[in-house]
């Protein structure tokens, strides 16, 4: 599943997993919004998500415990523990980096700043492929700094 509440950022997403790397074979499922992919996850109870990736910058309009794509990936860790969660964030700052990982603890964290499909298929395959954790680049931040 890919979360996301730009409409070209899902298709980019979609078009990269799809076309540059033949590796994939998996049904994707989109969501624009945080309500969308709620309403997805609750209709799909008996559906295992191996691997969601979401915006966890992501804003919900609607009144609700779950506020933030943050929030999301939160919920998410909780109901689904197995689900590998991809963290995407057009953030670069180290302290909003340090932040997402020590809230959420995701498989991989992804900047969006200067993304380039390289980057984004690695991610995804560390994913897939249950290898370390993986965080793209930054020029203040590593795991190793934060994490400790």
């Amino acid at each position: 599943m890919i979360i996301d509440p730009f409409p070209i950022a899902l298709l980019g997403y979609e078009l990269c997993l799809k076309k540059y790397d033949k590796e994939f074979s998996f049904n994707l499922i989109v969501a624009s919004s945080i309500k969308e992919a709620l309403d997805i996850l609750n209709e799909r109870t008996a559906i295992f998500f191996h691997t969601i990736l979401l915006d966890v910058d992501m804003k919900n309009t609607k009144i609700s415990d779950i506020q933030s794509g943050e929030d999301l990936a939160k919920s998410i860790k909780t109901k689904y523990p197995q689900t590998k969660i991809i963290a995407l964030t057009e953030r670069n700052d180290s302290l909003r980096l340090y932040q997402i990982v020590n809230a959420i603890n995701p498989n991989a964290l992804i900047t969006k700043a200067g993304l380039k499909k390289e980057t984004f298929l690695n991610a995804v395959k560390a994913v897939l492929a249950q290898q370390k954790v993986y965080y793209s680049k930054s020029k203040d931040f590593t795991r190793e700094h934060y994490c400790s």
